[in-house]
């Protein structure tokens, strides 16, 4: 388990807030030492595969690597070169976020209409994974947390995708993908397939 967190922790950051409620839940289910080992494996794979190859030869590389998302999220808020003057960029205008929302409805330039996503994005993501969290302690099953965390994954998913910035449609495989697991669990705990 820890070693599939660190590896996702270096791929994808859209989970990372997810972090709160599995921690309390693992805490709660399997006591503080086993979620210490879990954490310990997931941090050594991100030691191993990322710090000490990579990070310690080069620590710009992490800062450069954040200044390359944030140029990429603020070029995809301008109109792109081939559009015609005055569109809504593309990204925005493909229906797969509320990005669309904040560029068409938020008054400033399009620096403050990202600012403005991007606070959405983190509040109402942090806002439910506080809510996932919360709801686990009136869990009458708590024997089932597996599922009940890959169901509130899911959930978490869809708001956090729900309030992308950059919506690029590829991104969205991710919760598709979750999406088809969770589903193929409640399946088979409830259907007994």
């Amino acid at each position: 388990m820890g070693i599939a967190i660190g590896l996702c922790t270096m791929s994808r950051y859209s989970y990372t807030l997810f972090i709160i409620p599995f921690v309390v839940i693992i805490w709660k289910e399997w006591g503080f030492k086993n979620l210490l080992k879990v954490g310990l494996a997931g941090t050594s794979v991100i030691l191993l595969l990322y710090i000490f190859p990579f990070y310690l030869k080069d620590p710009s590389i992490l800062t450069n690597g954040l200044e390359y998302y944030s140029r990429t999220a603020t070029d995809q808020w301008k109109t792109q070169f081939w559009q015609p003057d005055g569109s809504i960029p593309y990204h925005l205008n493909n229906g797969l976020s509320f990005s669309y929302f904040f560029f068409t409805l938020v008054e400033g330039d399009e620096v403050s209409k990202l600012n403005w996503a991007k606070l959405f994005n983190l509040i109402f993501s942090l806002g439910t994974a506080l809510l996932i969290t919360f709801l686990w302690f009136f869990n009458k099953n708590k024997t089932e947390w597996g599922l009940y965390l890959s169901n509130g994954l899911i959930l978490y998913l869809i708001v956090f995708y729900s309030f992308l910035y950059v919506p690029f449609s590829y991104l969205f495989m991710l919760p598709l993908g979750l999406g088809i697991t969770a589903f193929s669990l409640n399946v088979h705990k409830y259907l007994k397939f």
